[in-house]
């Protein structure tokens, strides 16, 4: 793939963009492969892809310049904005919405956050793409001044963008390097924004976790369907009565369990907005046998006996050091570990002796870069 911002040397960010695309996945395969190799995966299936370009159906831009030429991107070594509006990761649906988003900007005179200067509002735009062609944006402002000058011209730029059905604010006041702040303020559109996940159509809350790469996670979710439709067909006593979805997020792998026949499934997640959305969700399609509880997932487990069937979904960073030492000892017949991050998977099933891993799967999520995500089944060693 070829990219000006590259090749000017303005974006680095991906850093595979140099290498045909058939390569980059042997790349991934070969380095997974190589991490999880002593931990017994019996059987890597094809490697899971989707386009190598416009994949990227949800985005974070952070704002820099003035309010006249304001910059959507990333910030430079001096803290000032560089504009990666046409960067060709992006969904052409996304990309087209920023001559809009500049021209609400222009109007309302919202200026964008300098770092350097400690001043100004707007911070960050995020964007939420989903199947239908809808979209969820977000304006992360440093405080209310902010929303109250974007508030006027509202009406008329949702006019000539009837497709986007969800507008918040989200409020950052402090000088840091976060994508978003706790409050969100709810400007235009819907509460929630539709979402199909596992082939449910869903409801998010605006500060929910949705995959970046939509096609690519809905192959996950498929994956983990497969082997929890198998693992049903081979027992003698059918699909699993109790699954937990360990990092729910808004339930994506919790409800392909349900449709894959699972008895009763239970969500955790740290996350309130996250367990909102789920439960009613769940509610909306009178899917009675999934439900969703805000906890952390290390304590929460202690308190019960263990289900037929495990899955979790951490971060980047992991189980952390005491889930994967009770998984270890626990009752579970089967885990399925979905990780955006090998490198911690492989740590995690270094505490995990009493299992090992007996399919794997590499889903590139992100192309151009060398992130990927693994999702693997593992049984009692």
């Amino acid at each position: 793939m070829q990219c000006d911002y590259y090749d000017a040397g303005v974006c680095l960010s991906c850093t595979l963009i140099q290498q045909p695309y058939a390569q980059q996945v042997e790349l991934k395969q070969s380095q997974a492969q190589t991490l999880l190799e002593p931990y017994g995966p019996t059987a890597w299936l094809e490697p899971f892809t989707g386009p190598e370009q416009g994949y990227r159906t949800r985005i974070k831009m952070v704002v820099g310049g003035t309010y006249r030429r304001p910059t959507f991107g990333i910030l430079d070594r001096e803290r000032r904005g560089v504009d990666l509006r046409e960067c060709r990761v992006i969904h052409p649906e996304l990309t087209r919405m920023f001559g809009l988003i500049h021209s609400l900007i222009r109007i309302s005179k919202l200026a964008p956050y300098s770092v350097p200067e400690r001043a100004g509002e707007l911070k960050q735009v995020h964007m939420t793409l989903n199947e239908a062609g809808q979209i969820m944006l977000r304006f992360v402002m440093r405080s209310r001044a902010g929303v109250k000058a974007l508030r006027p011209n509202l009406a008329g730029f949702l006019e000539r963008a009837p497709h986007i059905v969800t507008v918040t604010a989200n409020l950052l006041p402090d000088h840091v390097a976060l994508a978003e702040g706790e409050e969100e303020i709810h400007l235009a559109g819907e509460t929630t924004f539709p979402l199909t996940i596992s082939r449910l159509p869903l409801r998010v809350r605006p500060q929910g976790f949705v995959q970046t790469n939509q096609a690519v996670a809905e192959g996950l979710y498929a994956q983990a369907g497969e082997w929890i439709a198998a693992a049903s067909r081979d027992s003698h006593v059918g699909p699993p009565e109790t699954v937990w979805d360990l990092y729910a997020g808004v339930g994506g792998f919790g409800f392909t369990a349900a449709q894959a026949g699972a008895g009763h499934v239970i969500g955790v997640e740290t996350s309130v907005e996250a367990v909102a959305a789920g439960n009613a969700a769940a509610a909306e399609q009178g899917i009675s046998e999934v439900e969703f509880i805000a906890a952390d997932a290390t304590q929460w487990v202690r308190e019960k006996p263990a289900p037929e069937l495990i899955i979790v979904n951490p971060p980047r960073r992991g189980l952390g050091p005491d889930l994967p030492v009770w998984l270890n000892e626990c009752e579970a017949e089967s885990i399925i570990y979905s990780s955006c991050n090998p490198t911690t998977l492989a740590r995690d099933l270094a505490a995990m002796s009493n299992w090992s891993i007996e399919q794997a799967r590499l889903f590139d999520m992100f192309p151009q870069t060398p992130h990927m995500e693994v999702i693997a089944l593992l049984s009692r060693s």
